[in-house]
């Protein structure tokens, strides 16, 4: 006999010395008992039933044997998508063959029960029933849904069929560990060539989520091919909404993922584009082919203050007449000519004088312009805050004060604008801005390494490896562009800096192998640049003829305009207008502007359609992909409360809570990441990113685009080293054919049915010990009765 107490000993024997105490207290003080003598018996009647309880509770048992209750197996078998690939003989209609003979074996007496899994499981009545359904292999969910069968015979051995290509390897693992500490067996075999199947697929598409009307903007697409021949040729195109194909590009099959940026023009209003790959006859899936991306369009004008102190009258000789031009025209009349660019141009009444005197140009006429005295330079932050790219071209640095200098940092640093610094006989270091706020954010260094300008000329070379930057698309044709680039005209006249600042970029160095020539970086939020040429004058006379052969319109020859008082009467006594519909007599110049306003100003704050702006890594998910977000505050609030606010982003119309997203101080916006929900049904789903603040709520939105990708077409090749370790780990075997999978169940059906069942039985559970218990209390009741207990009087 053994005993198995139900609680800790040092209990037990607690509570035994309780009850004794007690009874012995009650014997020998206890006045109740009006004959002392009968108190003995009746505490020997009360210690032996404590005794007999004590007994009990220490609950003693005697082990048992049984005979094994008999053995049950199942055959489970994948049904997933994946296997209904190697056709025409599928994988699935070769596991059902194959496990065909071990259902029909009769050296197993009873057939094994049957089941099928692939997002769900589900009971079988015959193998010839089961067909696809589902785009999943949960085999781990399947499982621990067998080990969960509650009040059902759980079978000492499992026989599972599939390609091994499971979605759920963590509830696998829970199910192994189940299985071991039941003593359940897996028996494994699997299926599938070892060839992949043909099939192309979309994984990724990333676009500028916004873009300005008819602007060339880079859309790169990710592709995965399988099965392919090496470099054997597919079509990759963009369509617009109506259909047309805006883009076409031939891919060629890899083994790695593929990356593709195709440039796209945007058109005037918001649209979505359809990306769609070839289809092949042969492929496994054709849902995966294609996808769509949504670009918005800004309807916010760019806008411009350009500053100028060169002045030369240019004969244009046009196709029916000849008319003049101001070199100002040759980047005003460029920029405008797109209708999303507004300038607002400003020059000196004398270039020589060191005080302030810009004044706006109300207008171009033959050539020289009329001047607008009432309205000088922005005087303060908020007037010069209404523009998003600031150009000063050859202006000296006593037109401006230390507050509209720091208004112009400020701009670029903090609201995203954009700054551009032409050379001159008065700029850079030669005009003393070395000395000034703006030599921070100028991307070349002229406080150290700048020697003044000189007259000569010199060679401009375009570095290879920024032959894609925004700036330098001038023709939409990459080798005849690339010829372009190579044909940049020399400069008459340059600053003689020679470093350009760590964080930039070299757009163009000095032919001769000296220092740079056109540099651009990024700055705070903004983005500023430093052309080290004039772009009038005769520091630009070959560079203001760029590709003025490709029109038919020559310049020849130039005059220079008059300086102060002089011009500026004489301009107010002309009247007509020019001619603002002749075609640009110098196009590959007139592209560099506005590719480089364009760029300049792109990430400027007035250009943001909300005082809450959201960003997202891609613009198109697959489910259960995981995205990192980010968003920035550009309402007016003070800036020290900012990071303070409780920004959320979530996944609109799907279910999810908010999730709040992290200041980041270095990139002074919020960042987060999100995950696109497995469930997702739809083809689109929305980002919505909110705050508050006080009694004002922000909110903005980004479209996104769900690629349904069949995570069972990702890696099709069966997975025989996952299939063997969960056999093995089990307890059982990796088994090839149907008579070994046979053997095996008859080996754990024989041991099994020779095998005993141990089982405990309680030996205080008997009759006569409740007897025995009932005797004693009825016992003490009559000697207590007998004592002469003192009656109750009523």
């Amino acid at each position: 006999m053994n005993f198995s107490p139900r609680l800790d000993l040092e209990f037990a024997f607690i509570l035994a010395g309780l009850a004794i105490v007690t009874a012995l207290y009650w014997a020998f003080r206890s006045k109740a008992v009006v004959r002392k003598a009968w108190r003995a018996p009746i505490l020997l009647c009360r210690l032996l039933f404590i005794a007999l309880l004590f007994l009990i509770f220490l609950n003693p048992i005697a082990t048992r044997e049984t005979d094994a209750p008999k053995v049950e197996t199942l055959l489970l078998l994948d049904c997933s998508t994946s296997m209904g690939l190697d056709a025409p003989d599928t994988r699935l209609e070769r596991a059902k063959d194959w496990a065909a003979q071990i259902a029909n074996a009769t050296e197993l007496g009873q057939p094994p029960r049957l089941a099928s899994f692939s997002d769900q499981l589900a009971h079988l009545d015959e193998l010839q029933t089961l067909t696809l359904s589902g785009d999943q292999t949960n085999l781990g969910a399947a499982l621990n849904r067998i080990l969960d069968s509650a009040g059902q015979t759980l079978p000492s051995a499992i026989v599972i069929v599939s390609d091994g290509r499971m979605s759920d390897r963590s509830e696998l693992n829970t199910a192994l560990a189940r299985a071991r500490t039941m003593g359940i067996q897996f028996f494994t075999h699997t299926v599938g060539d070892e060839l992949p199947p043909r099939n192309a697929a979309i994984r990724n598409i990333d676009a500028p989520r916004s873009a300005r009307a008819e602007t060339k903007v880079p859309v790169t697409i990710e592709l995965r091919t399988e099965g392919y021949q090496e470099n054997e040729e597919l079509t990759l195109t963009i369509a617009d909404e109506s259909g047309e194909t805006i883009a076409k590009q031939k891919v060629k099959a890899s083994l790695d993922p593929i990356d593709f940026k195709i440039p796209i023009t945007t058109g005037i209003r918001n649209q979505t584009y359809q990306v769609a790959l070839t289809e092949d006859p042969n492929e496994i899936s054709h849902t995966d082919n294609s996808s769509s991306f949504t670009v918005e369009v800004r309807s916010n004008k760019l806008r411009v203050l350009y500053l100028e102190g060169t002045h030369h009258r240019r004969f244009v000789n046009g196709p029916k007449s000849n008319f003049y031009w101001n070199e100002m025209e040759f980047i005003t009349r460029a920029l405008e000519s797109t209708g999303e660019i507004e300038v607002d141009s400003f020059t000196p009444l004398s270039q020589r004088s060191d005080t302030p005197n810009l004044y706006y140009i109300r207008d171009f006429v033959d050539g020289q312009f009329q001047l607008d005295a009432s309205r000088t330079f922005p005087p303060n932050r908020a007037e010069l805050f209404k523009y998003d790219v600031v150009i000063c071209s050859d202006v000296p640095v006593g037109n401006f004060n230390q507050t509209q200098m720091d208004a112009v940092v400020e701009l670029v640093t903090e609201r995203g604008g954009g700054f551009c610094m032409i050379g001159g006989y008065t700029s850079f270091d030669s005009g003393n801005y070395d000395r000034t706020t703006w030599e921070k954010i100028t991307p070349v260094d002229m406080v150290n390494f700048g020697h003044g300008h000189t007259s000569g000329v010199v060679k401009f070379k375009v570095p290879t490896s920024v032959y894609n930057h925004p700036i330098w698309q001038i023709l939409d044709e990459p080798s005849a562009n690339r010829k372009l680039l190579e044909s940049h005209p020399p400069f008459h006249g340059y600053h003689n800096i020679t470093r350009a600042k760590p964080g930039a970029t070299l757009l163009g160095l000095r032919g001769d192998g000296g220092g740079p020539l056109l540099a651009v970086q990024n700055y705070g939020r903004g983005r500023s640049m430093a052309y080290l040429s004039d772009v009038n004058g005769g520091w630009g006379n070959s560079y203001i003829t760029w590709g003025a052969e490709k029109t038919g319109s020559l310049i020849n020859g130039s005059q220079e305009l008059g300086r102060g008082a002089v011009l500026l009467n004489r301009s107010r006594s002309l009247r007509h207008s020019s001619n603002k519909t002749l075609t640009h007599p110098s196009p590959y110049q007139a592209r560099f502007w506005l590719n480089t306003v364009r760029w300049l100003g792109e990430k400027s704050i007035r250009q943001q359609r909300s005082d809450l702006l959201g960003q997202v890594e891609s613009l198109s998910l697959r489910p259960g992909e995981e995205v990192n977000v980010s968003a920035e505050v550009f309402a007016a609030l003070p800036p020290q409360e900012i990071p303070d606010l409780a920004v959320t982003a979530h996944f609109s119309g799907i279910g999810g809570k908010p999730q709040r997203l992290e200041w980041d101080p270095n990139r002074r916006e919020f960042t987060g990441l999100l995950r696109l929900p497995e469930s997702v049904s739809t083809k689109n789903v929305s980002i919505l990113f909110e705050t508050q603040y006080r009694n004002a709520s922000f909110q903005d939105k980004i479209d996104i685009s769900v690629l349904k990708v069949n995570p069972e077409f990702e890696n099709t090749l069966p997975d025989h080293q996952l299939m063997s370790d969960l056999a093995k780990n089990s307890g059982g075997k990796q088994v090839k054919t149907p008579k070994e999978a046979i053997s095996a169940l008859s080996e754990v059906i024989a041991t099994s049915e020779k095998s005993k069942i141990p089982f405990t039985e309680p030996q205080w559970d008997r009759w006569w010990i409740w007897l025995l218990a009932l005797a004693l209390l009825t016992l003490e009741w009559l000697l207590r009765r007998k004592a002469g207990y003192p009656k109750i009087s009523h």
